[in-house]
């Protein structure tokens, strides 16, 4: 019995191993990602609190500067995707690619949008 069940089981595939270089840059492009995002949404909700309520001028510099951080960080996202597709050996899923894409730019899509209701 226990013959079969080891032929049941399927062989180990060998794990494929990433260069260090190749490591680091992903982290680096991932922990901008979730810069980017956290920063954006920080910077969304402080500016809709600020048009709810009547708020202070504290809020509109922590509102622009939540806003700044994150058009930053989706730069360096932008900059970091091609580069991080490169040097992988497995290039990383094409869902994750676009997303962060996506919300590299979305911070500036939010500061024009921001910029043309102000004027």
């Amino acid at each position: 019995m226990t013959e079969k069940r080891k032929q049941k089981l399927a062989p180990k595939q060998p794990a494929i191993e990433e260069s260090r270089t190749a490591e680091a840059a992903t982290v680096a492009w991932m922990l901008s990602l979730l810069s980017t995002v956290a920063a954006e949404c920080g910077g969304i909700l402080v500016r809709l609190l600020i048009m709810a309520n009547d708020a202070s001028e504290r809020l509109q510099v922590l509102s622009t500067t939540l806003l700044l951080v994150a058009f930053i960080a989706g730069g360096i996202t932008v900059i970091l995707t091609p580069v991080v597709s490169r040097l992988r050996r497995v290039a990383p899923p094409k869902a994750i690619v676009i997303v962060a894409y996506t919300m590299g730019v979305v911070p500036l899509a939010t500061l024009v949008l921001i910029s043309m209701m102000t004027n």
